[in-house]
């Protein structure tokens, strides 16, 4: 991630904002098939980076529905979700 993070900075470009810290420990968690982790706490962390997410496709001036399609709308969801 730092890579990335310097590539943006190289460019000039606003990192978007988002929590993905969460969704990168679920993620290593998964890759070695042992999360413990409860659906609640991976539906947030879904929605933790919603913003950065959408801050990509911005940049990038692509459409994340048209890239993501059903995945774009499972992550509506669950920034809609929490963000009651």
């Amino acid at each position: 991630m730092a890579e990335l993070r310097e590539r943006f900075k190289s460019f000039k470009l606003a990192w978007p904002a988002g929590n993905i810290k969460d969704l990168q420990k679920l993620r290593n968690d998964f890759e070695h098939y042992h999360s413990q982790a409860p659906k609640e706490v991976i539906r947030q962390a879904i929605a933790g980076c919603f913003p950065l997410v959408e801050g990509f496709f911005a940049i990038l001036g692509r459409s994340p529905k048209a890239s993501l399609g059903n995945a774009w709308d499972v992550m509506l969801a669950e920034k809609a979700f929490f963000d009651k």
